[in-house]
């Protein structure tokens, strides 16, 4: 809040405007009793200076401010305007504020007797007070103070009692017919009165009379029975003269036997709860089908079981999920029976494969079905599995699956040899020479030539290498290899007769020529006859070769003295 506080009759503000200055007068004369010491009836101005003033004033709330023969009482920017000697225009402008009246409430309740003092002022009675205070900005605010009074209580209880009886009450003991007070303090530090009226009936008491449970186990039900009186009234505030109860500890029940002409009685009954032996068990709560479980309990001295046993052990082979009760007794305490389950789980189904025979080097896919995880022994946790084992194997599966005995199966891989062959023979020959191989180690052989005996006979024109598969009694084979090396100059050395063959490469036909040709035979590389052609001493004969494989050929050319020619062509 913008204010100008002036605690001065008179105050003189000169400021510095440029190189200009002025003066500004404040008076309070002719401010009336009462206004407030903000009350200002003139402002006078004085000086040269040519630009506007402002002046920034707060007035308690009812006040005013006067300034130039003017007075404002609500707030808001005035403005004022005048001229100099010198004919020049000045404005004065006024912000005024006005601090409202404030208004705080105090709400106290005092005890009936006491006093509440604030501010110098003590109060004694109910009802509603204002104090006019002056706050530090020398505004007046009101304090509104409303004061209840807590009357004191009066409380009355009236009772009678019978004669030699008593009534107690807040700790005192009143045994004589009378009219008593008790001043007792209340949660709010108030004293209330509580006035006791005791008389006496002097005639006899009812004689109350009781059959039923003094003695039950925990849990169980007691019925009590009163007689002697007309009426009744229990603690339990039944109203009948039988009640049944089922306290959980010794509890003793209250009872008020009213009777006409009779003195009413208080009387009671005991009920003791005995408690129970209290039975644990520890054991096998789960097994697989065909499993033994034991159970254990303890806790009583001894034990009837519905097995018959009666010690505090038994061994069992439940072939479902079973539930077994034992009655447990203890000296001074009630028999309890209880019971134990034993949870029979079946085994994972599963299938796994069969028992097999391999050749070694091979490999054999295992697999098992049924079970939701599967480990193998090999460490692999699928369903299906691929091994190559060196040597016969057992292989183990262990599958699991929720609510079951989990399974291990297992399979046995047989692993058979293989056959391990050996090539003997002539592994070296002049060409036109028959070699021959034998081969030895299994049962069954197959030669690359097509022949199936345990040897060949070859005649190569070029080193070859022969192979054979031998195949032993257990379907196991084995692949050997073996190399003829023929020499490359025996065709010119074998020659006795020349002759000639062209063209070469040939594609479609094969020409020869030579003196009186008597016979013409073919071989292929292996040495197996591919064509052998007939001739009457002809010169020149033409042999097709159009359905030939591509590759290399042996030609063997005999005239009519018996000489004979060999030489090579291709075809392509």
């Amino acid at each position: 809040m913008r204010k100008l506080i002036l605690l001065m009759m008179l105050f003189v503000a000169t400021y510095a405007m440029g190189a200009q200055y002025k003066t500004l007068n404040f008076s309070t004369a002719g401010c009336e009793a009462g206004d407030s010491p903000l009350c200002f009836q003139s402002l006078l101005l004085s000086g040269q200076n040519t630009i506007d003033d402002t002046i920034y004033r707060t007035i308690c709330a009812g006040g005013r401010f006067d300034t130039n023969n003017s007075t404002y009482r609500l707030p808001g920017i005035y403005s004022q305007t005048w001229y100099d000697t010198g004919n020049q225009e000045h404005t004065l402008y006024i912000d005024l504020a006005v601090n409202d009246t404030l208004r705080d409430t105090i709400r106290r309740t005092i005890c009936a007797g006491g006093r509440f003092d604030t501010n110098g002022v003590t109060y004694r009675l109910p009802g509603t007070y204002t104090q006019c205070l002056r706050e530090a900005d020398s505004c007046y605010h009101n304090l509104v103070i409303n004061l209840a009074v807590n009357d004191t209580l009066r409380d009355t209880i009236r009772r009678t009692i019978c004669a030699g009886g008593r009534f107690d009450t807040n700790g005192v003991t009143y045994r004589l017919p009378g009219t008593y007070t008790q001043r007792m303090r209340e949660a709010d530090s108030c004293y209330h009165n509580l006035v006791i009226f005791i008389t006496i009936n002097h005639n006899p008491p009812v004689v109350a009379h009781f059959s039923g449970d003094t003695a039950i186990c925990f849990g169980q039900t007691a019925n009590i029975n009163v007689f002697g009186g007309d009426s009744y009234l229990w603690n339990t505030g039944d109203t009948s003269s039988s009640i049944a109860v089922n306290p959980s500890v010794t509890t003793t029940y209250y009872v008020t036997s009213d009777s006409v002409g009779k003195c009413s009685s208080i009387d009671s009954f005991t009920v003791r709860v005995i408690p129970a032996v209290n039975v644990s068990f520890f054991g096998d709560s789960s097994i697989c089908v065909g499993d033994t479980a034991n159970i254990i309990v303890s806790g009583g001295e001894s034990y009837l079981w519905g097995t018959g046993d009666t010690t505090s052990s038994i061994t069992v082979i439940p072939s479902t999920t079973t539930t077994y009760f034992v009655t447990a007794e203890s000296v001074g305490k009630c028999s309890t029976t209880d019971s134990f389950t034993v949870v029979v789980k079946p085994y994972v189904n599963t299938t796994v494969s069969n028992n097999s025979e391999i050749c070694s080097g091979t490999n054999i896919m295992l697999s098992v079905r049924g079970g939701s995880s599967h480990r193998w022994s090999t460490g692999q946790t699928t369903q299906t599995i691929t091994v190559a084992p060196l040597l016969t194997t057992v292989y183990y599966v262990t599958s699991d699956s929720v609510g079951k005995c989990s399974v291990t199966d297992s399979v046995k891989i047989i692993v058979r040899p293989n056959p391990r062959l050996t090539i003997t023979g002539d592994t070296s020959i002049i060409i036109g020479e028959t070699a021959t191989l034998i081969v030895s180690g299994a049962d069954r052989y197959v030669w690359s030539t097509g022949a199936t005996t345990n040897y060949i006979n070859v005649s190569p024109y070029i080193t070859t290498s022969y192979s054979v598969v031998g195949t032993n009694g257990y379907g196991c084979n084995s692949t050997v290899e073996a190399t003829i090396v023929v020499n490359p100059n025996s065709i010119a050395d074998a020659s006795e007769l020349d002759f000639k063959v062209y063209p070469i490469p040939a594609k479609e036909q094969l020409t020869v020529e030579c003196e009186a040709i008597k016979t013409i035979t073919v071989y292929n590389m292996l040495g197996k006859e591919v064509a052998k052609i007939s001739a009457d001493g002809e010169k020149s004969v033409a042999i097709s070769v159009k359905d030939y494989a591509q590759g290399v050929y042996v030609i063997s050319v005999t005239n009519a003295k018996g000489q004979t020619g060999r030489s090579t062509f291709i075809v392509r």
